[in-house]
């Protein structure tokens, strides 16, 4: 399964984009804040 981390600071924004993506059948992870990822975080996913 594709997995795709969304980023964005307004979470209606993330909310969204999280719904639609699972309905396409992604996996998705959201965070309001890329502070917070380390780098080997990012390495994780296929989409971000």
């Amino acid at each position: 399964m594709t997995k795709i981390l969304a980023i964005d600071d307004e979470e209606k924004i993330l909310f969204i984009i999280k719904t639609a993506l699972q309905k396409e059948g992604y996996e998705v992870t959201t965070v309001s804040n890329s502070d917070t990822l380390s780098q080997n975080d990012y390495l994780k996913y296929d989409l971000i």
